[in-house]
């Protein structure tokens, strides 16, 4: 399945020489079909074509891909470091552009199970992968990602529970994306409840296996 988008700013569809659909501003699409296409495949391509944007609207928004609004909040969220004393390192710059480039690839190539099981699995296996990910960086010492950092940093100041630390900014971070009009689903709340404590077995681990 292929799609060729093509921005117009009027277009219509004649059939024997009568009009039988037209749009002003807007996308028009090549779509090409073929035998071994999915309804799973299809419902992505859905998707990936209403969310696209290459006009302004109302509110000024753009087409930006999720790692670059990822890239952008990463910047945003190094703010936060100042008050905490957080240092920048080597680890932050490559954690903010790796993780922005890998989001990309992964929404780009990587096929979405059509088995609602298949998905559970993957999200589960996906917020371990990225806490133990995080505790191998974050013991390296060449300084925290965005948000791992701010995590440290208010881990530091309150002497919480690393995990509680994390849980709590990612569910407020899932709360500000809702309000916002976000779509909260059982992979949100996976992540949102589950990467702290998975952090915390990832530090847990590197340190059993290096001390």
């Amino acid at each position: 399945m292929k799609a060729l988008i093509q921005r117009v700013s009027s277009s219509q569809v004649n059939v024997s020489g009568k009009k039988v659909g037209s749009i002003e501003k807007g996308l028009l699409v090549f779509l090409g079909l073929e035998k071994q296409d999915t309804r799973p495949m299809a419902e992505k391509m859905i998707i990936n074509i209403i969310s696209y944007r290459v006009f302004r609207d109302q509110y000024l928004k753009i087409n930006l891909s999720v790692g670059t609004i990822t890239l952008l909040i990463s910047i945003a969220v190094l703010i936060l470091w100042i008050p905490l004393g957080q240092k920048l390192g080597m680890a932050t710059i490559l954690n903010a552009l790796i993780i922005a480039l890998m989001i990309d690839l992964c929404i780009k190539f990587v096929p979405t199970p059509s088995n609602y099981y298949n998905q559970l699995i993957l999200g589960v296996v996906s917020v371990i992968t990225v806490g133990i990910g995080g505790g191998i960086y974050l013991v390296s010492n060449l300084g925290a990602g965005p948000r791992d950092g701010l995590m440290v940093g208010l881990q530091k100041k309150t002497n919480l529970p690393i995990a509680l630390v994390r849980a709590t900014l990612e569910i407020t971070v899932v709360s500000i994306g809702w309000y916002l009009g976000g779509t909260v689903g059982i992979g949100t709340l996976l992540f949102a409840f589950g990467i702290g404590p998975a952090v915390a077995f990832g530090l847990y681990l590197v340190d059993k296996i290096f001390n």
